[in-house]
Order: C-alpha cells, then sequence, then structure tokens
C-alpha cells in the first residue's frame, strides 16, 4: 500500500515547516518528514543554541573587561552544567510543539530516513510514499538518505 500526497517536504526545520504549513492551509494534503528531531539544525544545534551559549562567554567577558572599572569580575565563571541545563529548556521542547503545531495545521507528520524510490516516490523508514510534488528542505542534513 502507497500514502498519497499532494506535497511532502523532506526537512523539519524552519523552511521545511513553513512550506508544509502554508501549503496546508491551501487545502492540500501535505506531509513532512525528518530523520532527526523536528526543528532542524538552527533551532535545535546551531542558531538558538549557540545564542545561548555565547551570552555567557559574553557576560563574562564583558565584566573582565570592566575589571578595576567599578566592576569586580573576581570569582566570575561559567556553571557549563547550569548554563547546559538553560539551553536544554530552550531546546528540548522544540521537537514536540514543532509536530504539535504542524498536525494542528493538518501536516502528517513523519520519522525516518528518506530514499527515493521514482521521481513520485519515497520510501520512509520501509514505507511506500507518493507525492505530487516533494520539496528537498533537509539543508542538506541526514533526513534523506
Amino acid at each position: 500500500m502507497t500514502d498519497t500526497y499532494d506535497l511532502l517536504v523532506i526537512g523539519a526545520g524552519m523552511a521545511g515547516v513553513a512550506a508544509a504549513t502554508k501549503t496546508a492551509s491551501k487545502g492540500w494534503r501535505v506531509g513532512i518528514v525528518d530523520a532527526l528531531p523536528y526543528g532542524g539544525t538552527c533551532a535545535l544545534r546551531g542558531c538558538d543554541p549557540k545564542k545561548i551559549l555565547r551570552r555567557g562567554a559574553e557576560v563574562v567577558d564583558a565584566a573582565r573587561l570592566m575589571g578595576g572599572k567599578g566592576i569586580d569580575s573576581g570569582g566570575l565563571s561559567i556553571n557549563w552544567e547550569d548554563l547546559m541545563k538553560h539551553k536544554h529548556g530552550f531546546t528540548d521542547p522544540v521537537p514536540h510543539n514543532m509536530e504539535e503545531d504542524l498536525r494542528a495545521h493538518g501536516v502528517e507528520t513523519l520519522h525516518g530516513p528518506t530514499a527515493f524510490t521514482g521521481p513520485t516516490q519515497v520510501d520512509i523508514a520501509d514505507t511506500h510514499y507518493e507525492a505530487s510534488k516533494i520539496a528537498d528542505s533537509d539543508g542538506g542534513s541526514s533526513a534523506a538518505a
């Protein structure tokens, strides 16, 4: 049995999610797949977590630069465990929240490695799917094999 979509999006990062929700809002039957947790590199492993970690280093650096100029930076350090807990508090809910939002918009969420088996056919975790259109939005990650 083959499941059929109007659009199948490969890659559940920001671009793929935007394409899926926008298209589903037009009445298309849309599926989205990723082999990794939903959210993509930027939200889970790149842009956003980097900003949290960088901010900790910037605070310590700024205090040290102001040492002797009204700021006592003695004893100021980064507690890596606490900083990582803060980062995880931001990143850990992303995959679940993103999938819930996609489903609320009528997008079917799929998981697993994806392999093209024809111009409009893919296998996802040994299940066959077909789509009139396929959008490859995996950003070069391992979402598509």
